[in-house]
């Protein structure tokens, strides 16, 4: 598929980190897309 108009999709990967403020345990989830248009095309990491 042309990775511009494939369907993104997450996994959980089942693992937790802690938030270092709250102390939060937030879940990790992989995507099958990088947004080209957010800085320069790097992968982006975003708390939910």
């Amino acid at each position: 598929a042309d990775m511009a108009t494939m369907e993104k999709e997450g996994m959980d990967t089942g693992l937790f980190v802690t938030h270092p403020l709250t102390g939060e345990q937030i879940p990790v989830w992989i995507g099958n897309y990088v947004l080209m248009t957010y800085g320069e095309g790097a992968v982006m990491a975003v708390p939910a």
